[in-house]
């Protein structure tokens, strides 16, 4: 099925929930997709959570996959590989490319390879030591930020200023389950995000959103709380440094080699005024009020109108895609 249009009877599987930490916000995006869906004229849309006993059946028997689950084991490849593996019609990005960028490790090393700015950082052993937390000091700078290497939302990062308030988070974090985590250089500035849509065989970036938390940094709570945070869409930047912003997205996008849609998250260095990537999402949140979707009403698109854009990745996928 090559053509933009997409039959009202198909079963649609919108897949929300799951287990990961991002669950709560997963299940907000995936209502609003099926809502917009059942809007459209796709009554044979529904809801399929990972988390229920007949998961499997509910996907079996679905025409196209709706994923719509954030963090582990929706934005890691692994729910791609099982679509994969039974030959079912999905959204969105493939395994390889969820996995790369799930794992903050390897995207980190990919960007360095491919010449994009991204914060220095390193990967931190299970158990670390107060001397070598002291080396990493000394060559990362303080404050430094800390983050698990594959989890999203923020969860499970901070801003760390002092060798005990890391010491007393990286114990918190671990007691909460999270396991491998990096640290890396703490840059000042604008907290810049950016969305990609391929429509049709054309890549679109779409325009930048600017993020100014009223916390230390964009965390968990700052994100779903709209009283924590304001959003300018078109950011304002000058010429060259929205171009330059836009061609790093378009290049991440590429460079691990994403399909459909995802979205790159930058700071801005207040200095230098170099756009460093910190994070790449490739199933970004679809809450009413989303970045990606904030960001694809500054460019004209409503709401229902990305919905069914996303749905036709599904079918527009080529094979050589990893």
């Amino acid at each position: 099925m090559k053509s933009n249009f997409i039959s009202k009877e198909l079963k649609i599987a919108v897949v929300s929930g799951g287990k990961s930490r991002e669950r709560p916000g997963s299940l907000i995006s995936g209502k609003a997709v099926y809502d917009s869906l059942i809007k459209q004229g796709y009554r044979n849309s529904y809801l399929a959570d990972p988390l229920e006993k007949n998961f499997i059946n509910n996907l079996d028997r679905a025409d196209v996959v709706f994923i719509v689950l954030h963090g582990r084991y929706g934005e890691d490849g692994k729910i791609q590989g099982y679509l994969e593996t039974v030959g079912k019609p999905y959204v969105g990005s493939g395994v390889l490319s969820s996995a790369l960028g799930m794992d903050k490790n390897y995207f980190k090393i990919l960007l360095g390879t491919a010449g994009i700015p991204t914060p220095r950082f390193e990967v931190l052993p299970d158990k670390l030591s107060v001397h070598k937390f002291t080396k990493i000091m000394k060559r990362l700078g303080i404050p430094l930020f800390l983050k698990p290497i594959s989890e999203g939302g923020s969860l499970g990062s901070n801003v760390i200023h002092t060798s005990e308030q890391f010491i007393n988070n990286f114990k918190e974090f671990k007691r909460q389950g999270f396991d491998r985590f990096l640290v890396e250089e703490y840059i000042t500035g604008r907290s810049l995000t950016v969305g990609v849509l391929q429509r049709k065989s054309k890549i679109v970036v779409l325009p930048i959103l600017e993020t100014i938390s009223k916390k230390e940094f964009y965390d968990y709570e700052a994100k779903h709380d709209s009283k924590l945070h304001e959003y300018r869409c078109p950011a304002s930047l000058n010429r060259v440094t929205t171009k330059r912003v836009k061609d790093l997205a378009r290049k991440v996008f590429e460079l691990i080699g994403c399909y459909g849609f995802n979205r790159v998250d930058f700071i801005l260095d207040n200095k230098t005024n170099i756009p460093f990537v910190l994070e790449v999402n490739t199933i970004p949140g679809m809450s009413l009020h989303s970045n990606m979707v904030t960001s694809a009403n500054a460019a004209g698109i409503d709401y229902d109108q990305l919905v069914i854009e996303m749905l036709n990745t599904a079918f527009n996928r080529p094979r050589y895609l990893p």
